[in-house]
């Protein structure tokens, strides 16, 4: 899950995130998924709906797809 986890000492960062994403393109595989898009906000009613941590809006989602689209175009 991207942000607070539901172990407080458990935290997803962008820049774990783009660790992941570099793995990913490093082994090929074909996509990432994370749970749960809705909470890509820094902020919201509940931590169903906000990430926890101090990101822009979307910081996570831009992490995978900004490389997916620099690979995805290369020749």
């Amino acid at each position: 899950m991207i942000g607070q986890n539901d172990t407080l000492d458990e935290v997803t960062s962008v820049r774990g995130m783009q660790t992941i994403r570099q793995w990913a393109t490093e082994h090929q595989l074909a996509a990432i998924h994370f749970w749960e898009f809705d909470r890509d906000t820094p902020t919201g009613n509940s931590s169903s709906e906000m990430s926890g941590a101090q990101t822009p809006t979307l910081a996570y989602n831009n992490a995978v797809t900004d490389a997916q689209a620099s690979t995805s175009s290369s020749p």
